[in-house]
């Protein structure tokens, strides 16, 4: 029989696993898993032999404690602006058409359609005009013009 390179790793790994079990049982102490008694399982998990479950908090939730404090500052929760959102890179907003003007007007913006007063990625529809929309994000007013699809519509393509 000829010992290929893949038998030779086999009986390596053997051999290093016999080993081991040997090490362990004969100088680290290692006993079978019976040997253990039931008392020392017993005596990490309680006198019961189970751990007792932990109480719920009680007392208000996070939402309620945030509201009592906004209340004793005086201050509107819906009209507190986000802390972060300096550090966060808002989303551009892509107009693609609008609809109509007025306070029914609606306009799509990022394939989504929204209405004036309504928001889209953090900015909220102020107006609608027939060139584009504005919005207020962060405390801050912008307009969005319309934008065109790729080649100006008003010119014919080359040719």
């Amino acid at each position: 029989m000829t010992l290929t390179r893949q038998r030779k790793a086999g009986y390596g790994l053997l051999a290093i696993a016999v080993s081991a079990l040997a090490v362990d049982r004969l100088f680290l102490g290692g006993g079978s898993p019976a040997a253990a008694s039931a008392g020392e399982g017993a005596a990490l998990l309680g006198e019961a032999g189970t751990t007792a479950p932990r109480p719920l908090p009680t007392g208000p939730g996070l939402a309620s404690r945030l509201e009592s404090i906004a209340t004793a500052e005086g201050l509107d929760p819906v009209a507190v602006e986000d802390l972060f959102a300096d550090e966060v890179q808002a989303e551009p907003l892509i107009l693609s058409a609008t609809l109509g003007t007025g306070t029914r007007a609606a306009v799509t913006v990022n394939n989504q359609l929204v209405r004036v007063g309504q928001r889209v990625a953090g900015a909220e529809l102020l107006e609608v005009t027939r060139d584009g929309a504005r919005f207020r994000r962060g405390g801050e007013e912008f307009f969005v013009t319309l934008a065109l699809p790729r080649g100006d519509l008003h010119t014919p393509p080359d040719r």
